[in-house]
């Protein structure tokens, strides 16, 4: 997962398992937090999602979760401006 910033720059998240299901934490909110917190006045602009599997087959995209889109719609609102969401499957 990509989430590419206003002046160019791209934070990169991935999930963080945990065996305490669901101590865990989305790609997304790793990435956005991660943004926030190292660049708290620059705006998010673009976020790249993207879902493989070394066990199956992956055949259509897959958004975030609704925890994720809660924060994805708060980060919005905060800094007045949509964040563009792409999925992608790998396969």
């Amino acid at each position: 997962m990509a989430l590419l910033l206003e002046k160019g720059k791209i934070i990169l998240g991935n999930n963080q398992e945990n065996a305490a299901y669901p101590s865990g934490m989305c790609a997304e909110r790793v990435a956005i937090w991660k943004a926030h917190s190292d660049f708290p006045d620059v705006k998010m602009v673009k976020m790249a999602l993207t879902i493989k599997s070394e066990k199956q087959v992956i055949k259509s995209p897959v958004p975030p979760c609704g925890a994720c889109r809660q924060s994805i719609a708060e980060y919005e609102v905060k800094q007045k401006s949509p964040i563009v969401n792409l999925f992608s499957n790998i396969g």
